[in-house]
């Protein structure tokens, strides 16, 4: 489910209809492991990771997708990768839809880019 542009992989277009469902409920989506404290962040909530992944889907922008191989708790796993505006600031936001049967949303990572 992943297709190839340039040197990068994408999310196909299921999966950005599957992740654009899924974000669309913001009570249904967690944060997991660091991406707790990546919300922290004084006024970012799980509701703007959202909306701000479902703007993204909208404008049509690309979805990379990863398998990690790095992190032990998420080897192998395919992880999706956007960079949204969030409170004029651009984030990088890593989720992974964590059911086979796509029923559930995980944001792994979310944090601001250095500017």
């Amino acid at each position: 489910m992943i297709g190839v542009g340039l040197d990068r992989e994408y999310a196909s277009a299921e999966i950005v209809r599957i992740l654009r469902n899924l974000a669309s409920k913001p009570r249904e989506v967690e944060p997991q492991g660091r991406a707790t404290y990546d919300m922290l962040v004084p006024g970012i909530t799980i509701e703007d990771v959202c909306d701000a992944t479902c703007q993204w889907i909208d404008d049509g922008k690309p979805i990379e997708a990863k398998i990690t191989t790095a992190d032990p708790e998420h080897l192998g796993r395919t992880h999706y990768i956007l960079k949204p505006t969030i409170d004029n600031q651009e984030w990088f936001v890593k989720l992974d839809i964590m059911e086979q049967s796509f029923e559930h949303l995980a944001i792994v990572s979310c944090h601001p880019l250095s500017t």
